[in-house]
């Protein structure tokens, strides 16, 4: 079966199409459609070759991308999405801190946010980019196991193309890029766009590894057991005060093991990281309603907490900015 995605002839869903052989043109043109970032092009070229084509489609995206020319690209930030790399020919390295991976058509990869460092791309390199805001694919994730993340959702890097997975995601682009190559009046529905964006994510979260893969499989929507209730209604209870696993394991008269055993199985976590989250998003609405003049380290300890440099750690792994940035905004 010969792909869309796959063909030398490029398919234009909306009016984003971007020529340029300059550096600072291509550069502002990806940074709208993924992130601000720098690029470095090699052997002091002054020029690139960059042909891209944008697809916006409302909270997520497609961007299919050739520079032309060999470079290095380094994010501005963190980003705060989910980047499907799909590499349609041509070689390219994705590093995520000191992992790394290579990128070529036999692997699919997947940046979580503020996992992307930089990405080196051989001249002859054409890429797929599909973005996902990490609200919304952590939202899709929470409704279909029936309720709220307290962790954050992190994707294996690495998936090989021919993998069911991996096969499933591409025939989906191949039809979203056919449709818009034979229709390209659906595009203009909402509606359209948004089963399109639920199939590719429900792709992404049932069938990719990734930190609630477990959970997913043992049935997110199965009913969680009195003893995982109870443990968690104590600790929205006691929240402001120091839990131990031991604690709330005697409250609801259960072993440490099988408390620790509930909660990874019916909220994919442990007990602890479940504390932390609750924790971790309670501060994160304190800081956002509280005044310019109100003290971080006071919040910190109204929310229960007292490591004040793990919880900034912590917190700007979750939200992707310090406490001290989400109290000035």
């Amino acid at each position: 079966m010969t792909l869309v995605v796959s063909e030398k002839k490029r398919v234009r869903i909306n009016e984003h199409t971007f020529e340029s052989h300059n550096i600072e043109e291509t550069m502002g043109m990806v940074g709208n459609h993924l992130w601000p970032h720098r690029m470095k092009v090699a052997q002091a070229r002054r020029t690139v070759n960059s042909h891209i084509l944008g697809h916006l489609l409302g909270d997520f995206s497609v961007l299919d991308l050739a520079y032309g020319a060999t470079v290095e690209i380094k994010p501005d930030e963190a980003p705060d999405f989910y980047l499907v790399h799909i590499p349609v020919f041509g070689y390219a390295e994705l590093h995520y801190g000191k992992l790394k991976t290579t990128s070529t058509p036999e692997t699919i990869s997947i940046s979580s946010p503020s996992a992307l460092s930089y990405v080196y791309m051989e001249q002859n390199t054409r890429h797929l980019n599909i973005r996902f805001d990490r609200e919304t694919l952590e939202a899709h994730l929470q409704s279909l196991i029936g309720h709220e993340i307290h962790a954050p959702l992190v994707f294996q890097i690495e998936t090989p193309s021919q993998s069911a997975a991996g096969a499933a995601l591409i025939q989906t682009l191949d039809s979203l890029f056919l449709q818009a190559r034979t229709v390209p009046q659906m595009f203009v529905h909402k509606q359209i766009v948004e089963q399109y964006k639920n199939l590719l994510m429900s792709i992404l979260v049932s069938m990719f590894q990734h930190s609630y893969t477990e959970l997913l499989r043992n049935g997110g929507h199965n009913p969680v057991p009195w003893h995982v209730r109870q443990a968690k209604d104590y600790i929205e209870e006691n929240i402001t005060e120091f839990i131990s696993l031991a604690h709330v394991a005697e409250f609801v008269g259960v072993s440490a093991r099988t408390l620790q055993n509930g909660f990874r199985q019916f909220e994919g976590i442990s007990p602890a990281e479940y504390i932390r989250g609750r924790r971790l998003q309670r501060l994160h609405q304190a800081l956002m309603l509280a005044g310019p003049t109100s003290k971080i380290t006071d919040i910190m300890l109204e929310q229960g907490i007292t490591s004040f440099g793990r919880y900034a750690h912590y917190y700007q792994q979750r939200y992707h900015c310090l406490p001290s940035e989400t109290l000035k905004k």
